[in-house]
């Protein structure tokens, strides 16, 4: 078991994402900490996951000075790297509603350029290097859960992923089953919750059939998609329900917003 993460990568690259699923997978994060304070962060924790931004004005030289310091000092760690297409990073940039004017986007251009300079030792060290300009959430979410899962888990078992989602973004296209709870939102608050209840007591037993189907498949995902209008709010609230609801049933159940980088 890998007790030690280190996710380090481009912008828009993922790795906020990775860093959100590898929590539910048991590790605990420090976001932002500065390269020469890993040894202290490591030292009272088990499982660890440490995310990193390069530092632009740190020299590259002392950079891998101190992840060769880091190998030496700890007994078991792996560097992640997430990287992106420069076309792929300008397409995700746009989706947040981060592109604008044309000096808007020169100025990310810049950024990238600094970025991916910056970030040339961390790549150069990294056990794993992750290109996600060609993968979506899922099969990013697959590969470290085949990676880093653990061998006591039953790699036979079915993993039910809950994906909350926002129509103004567009349905996940690869969802086994999506609920669209937009109706929700129109109603008074005593009536959206006893409709929501209402709800999971009627799909309860649906998703455990489809489940048991997709295992006795050998299939080792089965995806829910819940929409509403933010992709938030009532879908989040729901979302967590009925993951409480399947784990009682002893399914795998993870959450995650598709439209949250």
């Amino acid at each position: 078991m890998i007790n030690t993460l280190v996710l380090v990568g481009i912008r828009f690259s993922g790795k906020h994402t990775a860093m959100r699923y590898l929590e539910e997978l048991g590790y605990t994060t420090i976001e932002h900490v500065s390269l020469r304070m890993l040894p202290l962060a490591y030292q009272s924790n088990d499982r660890l996951m440490l995310l990193i931004e390069p530092n632009a004005q740190e020299p590259m030289g002392t950079t891998a000075e101190l992840l060769r310091r880091l190998r030496e000092e700890t007994a078991s760690i792996e560097i992640l790297f997430f990287d992106v297409d420069d076309s792929t990073f300008f397409r995700r940039m746009a989706e947040r509603g981060e592109s604008g004017r044309q000096s808007e986007h020169a100025r990310y251009a810049q950024t990238l350029v600094a970025q991916r300079r910056a970030s040339l030792p961390y790549r150069a060290a990294a056990d794993l290097v992750i290109n996600t300009s060609s993968m979506d959430v899922s099969q990013l979410r697959q590969l470290l859960r085949k990676r880093y899962l653990g061998d006591s888990a039953n790699s036979n078992a079915v993993l039910m992923e809950i994906v909350t989602f926002s129509y103004l973004c567009g349905p996940v296209r690869d969802a086994h089953f999506t609920l669209d709870l937009r109706i929700l939102e129109t109603m008074a608050f005593a009536q959206q919750k006893t409709h929501m209840e209402e709800l999971l007591v009627d799909i309860e037993p649906f998703l455990t059939k489809m489940v048991c189907i997709f295992e006795a498949q050998e299939h080792t995902r089965f995806c829910v998609a819940l929409g509403c209008s933010d992709g938030a709010t009532i879908a989040s609230e729901f979302a967590e329900r009925l993951k409480r609801l399947m784990t009682k049933t002893q399914f795998t159940v993870t959450i995650f917003n598709r439209d949250l980088e």
